[in-house]
């Protein structure tokens, strides 16, 4: 089994929440209702919880994770950032793809 790289986890990252976002919860099943993001109803993920639905919790999530960080530049947390009021699923999927391009370098 290949390994995954930071690049393949942000950008499955990306994919997963380009079929389905939500804020305020890792993952959301098709009731609306918040699950593990591992859950197979899962439908929609936030950032965290699609990080963790792609990778097992190895040093390739905390990479993607510090990755993401570096690029967004945040000045607050991830899932701040996620769950703010006037962020968009655009906005996130963007933010995964550049941090993919960024960890290719």
């Amino acid at each position: 089994m290949k390994t995954k790289t930071t690049t393949d986890v942000l950008n499955q990252a990306a994919d997963l929440i380009e079929k389905g976002w939500t804020q305020k919860t890792l993952a959301r099943n098709k009731q609306d209702q918040g699950c593990s993001p591992n859950n197979k109803n899962a439908v929609a993920w936030c950032v965290m919880g699609a990080l963790l639905r792609v990778t097992d919790r190895s040093i390739t999530y905390f990479t993607a994770l510090n990755t993401l960080r570096g690029q967004m530049e945040l000045g607050t947390s991830i899932n701040s950032w996620n769950d703010h009021p006037k962020r968009t699923q655009a906005e996130v999927v963007t933010a995964l793809r550049a941090a993919a391009r960024k960890a290719e370098e």
